[in-house]
This record gives structure tokens, sequence and C-alpha cells, in this order.
């Protein structure tokens, strides 16, 4: 087909949206509506209890791994298919989407709640579902934490009124909770994730904090707090202690689904005036550059750092077909 504009490749991607579409709905949810973090391409359901194990899994997988691994990026996932089914219904129109994404919502409220036990505002992932998330006390990561607000940011606008409200508190508390800790969190409690110029790990949180202060300057004008936090952020990227790509990184600052372009509408007119031309060019250079080392390591792509021991064994079906 002569792709001629832009509807001819939408028309061009219409089956394989569909199909995926049906693909998730059909098996990515759990009996209570949690979308698993991963399953198993041979069953199309999630992986036998006995094949998760620590001896495969070894890092961060001691306590149930199966539970781990099976929703470890739960919020992750839920977050951008709300974004996605938002942006078809503006597309498209069709209110299924929009039913469908009220159910997505109800859902993340659930989890939203079942986690306040642990300290309002937090936001827990929830490991082996609603019935084995009590087990385990770690804080969505600012990689899903970006998505999950991009998807509550989409929705909010067509959500109804008593919905709006809860949506709303739940992205505020939730911002709260990671602001009074001064924007960092124990990561897998190894490690600390921090908000910082110059921190090795201060890349994704870009990708959550700055369009969700933006977004509470901008809905809440008599909270200076959030102006005060927008103007310094946006003030390390003016004086290049934030990049909008690290040269020689493989993750850039943003990079978790709808990120840019809602900070983008969020900002309006301001947008342009920190992220110029010029620093974009710059962060597209440093793209190429990583892309021009990348070498694609065949059929078998690591999925999980795991993978890097040298005692791991993957299991693969021999009926395997990498064409299919």
């Amino acid at each position: 087909m002569t792709v001629v504009d832009g509807h001819s490749i939408l028309h061009a991607c219409l089956d394989t949206a569909a199909a995926v579409e049906e693909y998730v709905e059909r098996h990515l949810f759990d009996p209570h509506g949690i979308m698993y973090s991963g399953i198993d391409s041979h069953t199309d359901a999630p992986f036998d209890r006995d094949f998760i194990t620590p001896q495969k899994v070894p890092r961060r997988a001691a306590f149930d791994p199966w539970s781990f691994w099976t929703y470890e990026d739960s919020v992750m996932s839920m977050g951008s298919y709300l974004d996605g089914l938002v942006l078809k219904y503006e597309v498209t129109g069709d209110s299924e989407c929009l039913s469908r994404a009220e159910r997505i919502w109800k859902v993340i409220s659930e989890i939203y709640s079942c986690s306040q036990v642990h300290g309002i505002g937090s936001f827990l992932r929830p490991y082996g579902g609603f019935e084995q998330m009590h087990r385990f006390i770690e804080p969505l990561g600012t990689d899903q934490a970006g998505p999950l607000f991009s998807g509550l940011y989409r929705y909010l606008a067509h959500a109804d009124a008593r919905d709006a409200t809860d949506i709303r508190r739940v992205m505020l508390k939730t911002l709260e909770w990671y602001e009074q800790q001064n924007f960092q969190y124990f990561y897998y409690k190894s490690f600390i994730h921090r908000y910082t110029p110059g921190d090795p790990l201060a890349n994704h949180p870009n990708s959550y904090y700055l369009p969700a202060i933006a977004w509470a300057a901008d809905t809440f004008p008599n909270d200076e707090q959030w102006r005060r936090h927008l103007d310094e952020r946006l003030g390390y990227f003016v004086s290049g202690q934030y990049p909008v790509y690290p040269r020689g990184s493989h993750q850039p600052t943003f990079c978790w689904g709808s990120d840019f372009a809602i900070l983008k509408r969020i900002l309006g007119p301001r947008f342009d005036q920190v992220f110029t031309g010029e620093r974009l060019d710059e962060a597209f250079e440093a793209v190429t550059e990583v892309l021009a080392t990348y070498r694609e390591p065949g059929v078998l792509k690591r999925a999980y750092p795991e993978s890097a021991d040298p005692d791991f064994r993957p299991v693969v079906d021999p009926g395997f077909d990498p064409r299919k």
C-alpha cells in the first residue's frame, strides 16, 4: 500500500490495533481487574508459579517471586492503557473506550485505597493482586507514577463530576506523598531515587514529577508551593542542570508515555521558552549517538536484568517460531 497521508496510516493500523485491544481485554487482567505486568506467551495466561522461582529470577525475588514479577508493572500498564483508551475515544468517538476507561479507573482507585494504610497519598505496587499486596510495601517508582498520571490526566476531562473529584484527589495526594519526602523514595529498599541535579538516577523522575507539579500549579494556583517547585525545576533545564536527554544515556528524561505532550499542554507558551528548539536539537543528536551504537542481540533479547547472571538459563519452547 502506498501511504499518502495520515488517514492512510491510521487505516493501515486499524486491524493491528483491534487485535492488540482484543488480546489485552481477553488475557491481561486478573479476576479483580488488575492488569498483569507479564504473562506466558505460550499459554496467554500468567506463568505457572513453579516456573517463576528465585533460582530463575533471583534479583528482588526471594520473597514470593510469582507475585512480584506477575504484578511488577501493573499500575504502569493500567495508566498507559487508560491513556490510550481516552486518546482513541478523542479520535474515533467510540463511547466503549470511555466505558473501559471508567472500569480501569475504578480498579486504580481501589489499589490506591488499599495503599492508604501505609500513609495518606502512598501508592503501592499491587504485588499478588488485592489478596496478596498487603504482604509487600513497595511504593510506585516514578516510572510507574508517570503513566498513571498521564492516564488519569487524560481521563479527568471525560469523567463524571464525582469521579473527577476523586481523580483530582488521588493525583494531588500521590504527588504530595513524594513531595513530603523531598521527592525521593526507596527503590526496592536497596537505594534511593532522588530528584536532584547531578544524581545519576534523576533522569526519569522528571517524567512524572514535572508534569504532575505543572498540573498542581495550574489546578491549585493558591497553593504557592507548586509554583515554587515548578519554577525551580524548569530553571534546572534553563541552566543546563537537567538535560532533555543525558548524553550517552540509554534513558531519556521524558520517556514514559504522554509525559512530554501533557507537559506542553499544561505549560502552554512557557513550554517553548524552556524547551527551546536548540535544546530539543541537542537531545535529538544525543539520541542519534546512542542509536548508532545499538546492535540487535538476536531472537532472544534480554528482558530482565536477571538474565545477565551467568547461571541464568532461559526456557524456550522447542516449537517456538520467532517469525510468528
